[in-house]
């Protein structure tokens, strides 16, 4: 490739890509800026919608398949099989049993996750009709995949259905399915539509019929039905493995607009094209099959035909040897990159320069592809291959999967590698996905209409309110003061200087986000050439106009309907050299901000957590609880904070109260003053469009400007008019980013605080969301009775709007119940402990799973238990002043039953050994540790900190309180007073550890079954660590003697008739005797039971007789 066509691919790139991670893509933003989405009925097409596109309509044959597949782990080879030769278009798979669905090249994919077992479904789609088709999302009872494919006439609605069987539902629910899913369809023919309907129904035809079949054949045989059934009602869809009776359970139901459009519709009776399982059994290969047939139907159908778009370039940056080039080749150009910085005094010429060195150092790096931006070719059929071939392919990639995630030295990057190949990427790709109109409510599936209306959409929720009447001259007043600045000439109050961008960049490196991916990976010269570039261009004091530039990033917050737009949350991105600018001013300020903020408020500052608010809250609680006083709690909830913060606002903050100098205050300003937003829809990339006055959000910058900017308000307005107190620490609002609480002993002082937020919220162009903010009666059943009776008569009211009572209400990630601190915390395990019961059991699944096997250690799950269900679980334990036994016996409980799970123990495995063996620390040392390790850190703080006074009042008042409970935690475990001593953090950790192994053998030495297990030898105890999980279940089991079938292990079942049935000795029937036992001579063969490993044979190998014999 010479120099001239490189030079074309790049220009080529530089067009096409927004950013390195981008799909090419080819929109016209041009007139960004003057569009509106118009009300239902009056909307245009777009220019490049389907309908202006068209060269007119060719009649298609469409292929829709189905099949319930037992579960999809092991039947990938032959889905993807079955697929190609049979020129599948939409194959929908049920019951897929795993959340970690494979993909299949030359097709995409629409997948519902289900954490039920034998539940899930997914929808396999040829990429030729890639830009055709779209979800329409469903979050109701009905487990179904909704795709509607655009370009068919009539528009086609294929939906893969999934029924449960009767059996499991009671007879409302089976209704309710049943009425969902025929409204559903109404609908789509309301709309003059098409729709196919395919999948397991589980309704089969009974001599008493069920309420599901009652209604089935109703809707079919409805006069003037709307519907039509495809099946032959004779030719069974599965066969039961055991009875080997057939029954129809999987239908193929059409519209009967398009009745006519199909021409064939089978069932696999030959098991032609049904997936199946390959097991290799003595060298002999065969197939698995599942209970169900597939079914599939021939759709003839017109489609519109479009113009076929070339191929665009791709940066690969899966190439596994890109990375490695990369820091060498970034460094080669560097030189090239100060030469641009030295020779151009235009930032925006200088930007585009380096963006083309930029895309040259990533293709020279990781080479370039061609990818068909929509419709690929129709696959050809082709012919079902030989099963050994099959076999060896699957065995093939498996071995492949494998060294991909056992590749590298780190432990825990191996385990979560594997992690991510069986379970899937944690974000999944996003699925091309119909939207509600966010005024009309009409459903959208044009592609253009959706990127236009979700930018509009953004574009509402940025712009900020108007302010009031009597606020107009406040905001003239900093207007002036603003421009005051802007114009001054002191560009030379300071320079970029290499410490703070080391203090940057080396954050940057340890949080190590995406963003800066590219950044983070170069090499030490092209760093240096990048720190000449910020330093001219924060010399200069502007701003590149591709800096400015915001991608908003949609992400479902799985509350609500996924086609409202109100129910995504979308995430703002902006290029890295943006952001870097970004934190480097930031970083010049940060002092003073901090500095500046009060100590009410907690977001963003250095060292701070929000459980410091928790422990000031429920020690406030605790205090009126054993006093017998009352109180009112107050929640405020603010209305879309990030998105209406008024950037004028914050920058008069800045100056006023933080007093930052004028170039920081200058630079940080046209960061933030225009920003140019687009929406990366489901679909594709939005036209961009400018916004004035937005505060940039997620980044470092915005969070801390924020914080000051409320703190600073809330603290003014509340100045010296405090309305409780703990001893001598006087109390009103807590505040932790936008999360405004307040303490009041009166409901005067409760209504006086409403009024005063509303207002000064307003003052800064916010609002209170009226609906969400909420007050708790704090105190006696009487004094609830009392004011609840008293506020019926006079409400308590914010704006005009009255306020609601919440006997519990969630406040910074924990549950706060109005009756105490003891409820409180019973509620939040209570909610934690159900929402991660299925995270738990994904574990449990993910460690049985053999690919974890290649790890060789049974540590795996109990890592992950500690890094994913640990933290959420125990989230703010500081703060839960006065547990009780019997909820640390609830934690405690889970913890149990994760590991019982993992090890396949029962419940009467001595728990004693397990704790010993397996090393997981108990739930009440977890929460002392956390409590303890909070108050060593409490204490190093200054004479400011709320929390620390609190704290110390607590004790002076003699409340029982956080300080008084870690103090007698200390003295058990032979520490000082940590408020008043101070310890390292690991002096806590191993008085902690200390303690813990003391009570473990102590536990041990009392249970005589196994106190003999106690063992000097370090082997004995880190098998955990060495062997696979199967082995060590059953290592663990003989060392619990917990060996399942041996009658000395269960003796209570087995009274009287203890003699061992394996010999005539009339022994008793222990382990011990087992391993000496005549009748278990053969399966002694060839092992040295005196060695650990022989031992363990033996009782792999004494299992199958056990069972026998059992």
């Amino acid at each position: 490739m010479d120099k001239s066509q490189r030079m074309e691919i790049l220009q080529k790139l530089k067009e096409a890509m927004s950013s390195p991670k981008d799909i090419f893509s080819e929109e016209n933003n041009n007139g960004a800026d003057n569009f509106r989405a118009a009300p239902k009925g009056t909307r245009e097409k777009p220019k490049n919608s389907k309908h202006k596109e068209g060269l007119g309509n060719k009649m298609e044959t469409l292929n829709i398949y189905h099949c319930n597949v037992r579960s999809i782990g092991n039947k990938k080879k032959s889905v993807d099989e079955i697929i190609r030769a049979n020129n599948i278009d939409i194959c929908f798979l049920s019951e897929l049993n795993n959340k970690c669905v494979p993909l299949f090249k030359g097709y995409h994919q629409f997948t519902r996750y289900d954490k039920r077992r034998f539940h899930g479904m997914t929808a396999i789609v040829a990429n030729h009709l890639k830009g055709s088709v779209i979800r329409i999302p469903d979050e109701s009872e009905l487990e179904i995949v909704h795709l509607v494919i655009k370009d068919s006439n009539p528009v086609l609605n294929a939906i893969g259905v999934y029924l449960d069987v009767e059996s499991r539902s009671n007879v409302e629910k089976v209704q309710s399915v049943w009425a969902q899913l025929t409204a559903k369809v109404d609908n789509i023919l309301e709309r003059g539509e098409a729709v196919t309907l395919i999948g397991d129904f589980n309704r089969p035809d009974t001599t008493k019929p069920t309420m599901g079949r009652k209604l089935l054949v109703d809707w079919l045989n409805e006069e003037g039905g709307t519907v039509t059934l495809v099946n032959d009602p004779k030719v069974s869809t599965r066969i039961d493995p055991g009875t080997k009776k057939g029954s129809v359970l999987d239908l193929c139901i059409v519209s009967e607009n398009i009745k006519k459009c199909v021409k064939k519709f089978e069932v696999d009776t030959n098991r032609k094209m049904t997936p199946f399982a390959m097991i290799k059994t003595k060298g002999v290969v065969t197939k698995k099959d599942t209970d169900h047939l597939a079914v599939m139907v021939t759709l003839k159908i017109p489609m519109l035909r479009k113009k076929r778009e070339k191929r665009r370039p791709v940066i690969n940056f899966r190439n596994p040897q890109g990375w490695v080039k990369y820091k060498e080749i970034s460094d080669r150009y560097a030189t090239e990159i100060l030469e641009v910085v030295e020779q151009t005094e235009d930032v925006n010429a200088i930007e585009r320069k380096i963006d083309i060195i930029e895309m040259e150092i990533q293709v020279k790096s990781f080479g370039i592809i061609w990818q068909a931006p929509g419709k690929g070719k129709k696959t050809k059929k082709r012919e079902n291959r030989e099963l050994n071939q099959l076999y060896k392919e699957q065995q093939e990639e498996l071995d492949e999967m494998i060294m991909q995630g056992l590749a590298g030295k780190d432990v825990n990057q191996k385990m979560y590698n594997m992690r991510n190949l069986i379970m899937g990427p944690k974000i999944k790709p996003q699925e091309p996905m119909a939207i509600n109109h966010p005024i009309t409510g009409e459903l959208i599936t044009d592609e253009g209409e959706i990127k236009e209306i979700s930018l509009e959409h953004n574009v509402k929720i940025l712009t900020k309110d108007k302010p009031r009447p009597e606020d107009k001259g406040l905001i003239e007043r900093k207007k002036r003061d603003h421009e005051e600045i802007m114009q001054k000439n002191d560009k030379d109050l300071w320079e970029l200087d290499r410490n703070t961008y080391k203090v940057v960049t080396d954050k940057i490196k340890t949080k190590n986000k995406n963003v800066f991916n590219l950044f983070n990976r170069a090499g030490p010269a092209y760093k240096e050439a990048i720190f000449w570039l910020m330093a001219k261009l924060i010399q200069k004091e502007e701003v590149p106009r591709e800096y400015i530039k915001t991608s908003l990033f949609q992400i479902w917050k799985k509350k609500g309907s996924a086609l409202d737009l109100n129910n995504m949350r979308f995430v703002h991105l902006r290029c890295w050299r943006s952001k870097l600018m970004e934190a480097l001013v930031t970083q010049t300020m940060k002092s003073n901000i901090v500095e500046s903020t009060p100590k009410i408020q907690l977001g963003g500052m250095p060292g701070a957590s929000s459980v410091e608010h928790l422990v000031t809250l429920k020690t406030w609680m605790k205090m009126k609880e054993e006093r017998k006083e009352n109180g009112i709690f107050q929640v405020f909830d603010m209305k879309k904070f990030f998105d209406k913060e008024s950037l004028l606002d914050c920058m008069d903050t800045l100056d006023k109260e933080a007093k930052v100098d004028n170039k920081s205050y200058r630079i940080w300003y046209k960061l933030n003053a225009e920003t140019r937003i687009s929406v990366r829809t489901s679909v594709g990339q939005s036209a961009e469009k400018s916004l004035m006055d937005c505060l940039g959000q997620g980044s470092a910058g915005a969070s801390l400007v924020s914080s000051l900017n409320i703190g600073c308000a809330v603290d003014k307005t509340f100045k010296y008019r405090y309305t409780s107190r703990v001893g001598g620490q006087r109390l009103n609002s807590l505040i932790l980013q936008d999360d405004i609480s307040k303490m009041n002993d009166e409901v005067k002082q409760a209504r006086d605080g409403c009024t005063k937020i509303d207002d000064m919220l307003k003052k800064k162009l916010l609002s209170v969301n009226y609906d969400k903010s909420k007050y708790l009666l704090i105190g006696s059943n009487r004094f609830r009775k009392s004011v609840k009776k008293k506020l019926q008569k006079d409400p308590m009211t914010m704006g005009g709007v009255e306020i609601g009572h919440s006997e519990k209400e969630k406040y910074l990630g924990d549950i706060i119940n109005e009756k105490g601190c003891m409820e409180s915390i019973q509620d939040t395990i209570k909610e934690r402990k159900r929402k991660l019961i299925s995270k738990s059991e994904e574990i449990v699944q993910l460690a049985n799973n053999p690919l974890m096997c290649g790890l060789g250690n049974s540590k795996t799950a109990f890592n992950l238990f500690e890094a994913q269900i640990i933290p959420s679980l125990l989230n703010n334990a500081e703060s839960w002043i006065g547990i009780t036994n019997k909820q640390i016996t609830a934690l405690q409980d889970f913890q149990d039953t994760f590991t019982r799970k993992v090890l396949h123990l029962a419940p009467s495995t001595t728990k004693a050994l397990i704790n010993w063996d397996v090393g997981m620390m108990p739930m009440k040392w977890r929460v002392a540790s956390k409590k303890l390790q909070f108050i060593r850190k409490i204490s190093l703080k200054d004479h400011k900190s709320i929390v620390k006074n609190v704290l110390v009042n607590e004790v002076l008042e003699g409340i029982n309180g956080l300080a008084t409970e870690c103090r007698k935690i200390a003295l058990e475990i032979g520490l000082e007073n940590l408020m008043l001593y101070q310890y390292s953090k690991k002096d806590i950790k191993e008085a902690v550890k200390a303690a813990m192994k003391k009570e473990f053998l102590s536990e041990m030495q009392s249970k005589v079954k196994v106190s003999d297990r106690l063992s000097d030898d370090p082997e004995d105890n880190s098998y955990i660590n060495n062997m696979s999980l199967p082995r060590a279940r059953v290592w663990i089991r003989f060392r619990a003697r917990a060996i399942a079938g041996v009658k000395g292990n269960f003796r209570h079942s087995y009274v009287n008739d203890m003699a061992c049935r394996f010999c005539a000795q009339g022994s008793d029937e222990t382990q011990e005797h087992l391993q000496l036992c005549g009748g278990t001579r053969f399966e002694r063969r060839g092992l040295d039971l005196s060695d650990k490993r022989g031992l363990l044979d033996f009782w792999r190998r004494m299992k199958m007789k056990l069972a026998a014999v059992t």
